[in-house]
C-alpha cells in the first residue's frame, strides 16, 4: 500500500513538473516575422512624431539620458521634457498595440474550415 502512494505521488510529482516547465515550440520563421514586422511599425511610429517629440524620445532611449538630463541638454523645464516624452510614448504605443492586435487576428484559426467570425477560435 505504501508503495503503491509513493508511486502514485511521484507520478504526480513528474506531471506537475513537466506542465511547470513546459515551453511550446516556436515557429522561427513566424517569430522573425513578428520581430521584424514589431521593428518596422515602430520605426515608422517614429517617424510619424513631431520633431521635438523624436528628439527626446532618442535621448531618453538611445542616449540614455534621464529626463532632467534632456531638460538640460535642449535648455527646456523639466515639466515641458516630461510632456514631450509623454506625448510621443503615447503615440507609438498606439500604433504598436495597432500591430500587436493585427498579429493577434493572424493567429486565428478557423475549428471548421468555415471563415465566419462565429467559427474562429484563438488557438492555445
Amino acid at each position: 500500500m505504501d508503495r503503491a502512494r509513493a508511486e502514485h505521488t511521484s507520478a504526480n510529482r513528474n506531471t506537475a513538473y513537466a506542465v511547470a516547465t513546459y515551453t511550446p515550440d516556436i515557429d522561427q520563421t513566424a517569430e522573425t516575422a513578428i520581430n521584424r514586422l514589431e521593428e518596422q511599425e515602430s520605426t515608422r511610429s517614429l517617424k510619424t512624431l513631431s520633431p521635438t517629440q523624436r528628439e527626446t524620445i532618442n535621448l531618453v532611449s538611445s542616449d540614455g539620458l534621464t529626463y532632467q538630463q534632456v531638460g538640460a541638454h535642449l535648455g527646456i523645464p523639466l515639466s515641458t521634457a516630461k510632456t514631450r516624452i509623454r506625448g510621443g510614448l503615447i503615440r507609438v504605443k498606439s500604433s504598436i498595440e495597432h500591430l500587436t492586435h493585427l498579429l493577434w487576428l493572424l493567429t486565428l484559426t478557423p475549428r471548421t474550415g468555415n471563415p465566419h467570425w462565429n467559427e474562429w477560435v484563438v488557438p492555445c
